[in-house]
């Protein structure tokens, strides 16, 4: 058991250092997002700047008027008018950006995760707000991160860019460099 709870503890470290790699700030003051992808959440930082589990961070985008989006390290929902929608999750959620990787012209949720215990997955998450559709690349005890280059949002394996994110044939696909 207590080689569990070492393993268990050592992938977290691990996710929290490889998760989101820029040094921009974990909250995007200004999210005009147009077509440049921009970071809205970072859980690493955040707990860096002393944040906890619990607290929650708010976004409003103007493509989505009366909906009001609340991020934290476990959990993204939607809320409007008729309630409260849970987009995706992860335990924890290393970061959150903007990006449109459907290629609709509006923004959508592109994140690191991970979920399980003893046996962690990391993944890629990719939400369509505008159509309800979510994406995701799964791997076990693999880790990626997220870090916007040159005006692009690019996949990294060990702080080194991988590539690119596409939806092909329906499936959320790394184009390899």
């Amino acid at each position: 058991m207590r080689q569990f709870i070492v393993v268990a503890l050592l992938l977290v470290l691990i996710l929290f250092t490889v998760g989101c790699t820029n040094d921009e700030p974990f909250i995007a003051e200004d999210l005009l997002l147009r077509e440049v992808p921009v970071k809205w959440l970072d859980s690493h930082r955040m707990f860096e700047e002393g944040a906890s589990w619990e607290d929650r961070f708010e976004l409003e985008l103007s493509e989505f008027p009366g909906v009001t989006f609340v991020g934290s390290s476990s959990l993204v929902t939607a809320n409007d008018q008729n309630g409260s929608s849970i987009l995706f999750y992860g335990m924890p959620i290393g970061c959150v950006y903007l990006a449109d990787i459907t290629g609709d012209g509006l923004p959508d949720f592109v994140a690191t995760a991970s979920t399980g215990s003893g046996l962690v997955w990391g993944h890629i998450i990719v939400y369509d707000f505008a159509n309800g559709e979510l994406y995701k690349h799964s791997e076990m005890l693999a880790f990626h991160g997220l870090l916007i280059e040159s005006e692009n949002l690019i996949v990294t394996r060990n702080d080194e860019p991988i590539g690119e994110l596409a939806i092909i044939d329906g499936a959320l696909t790394i184009i390899y460099f």
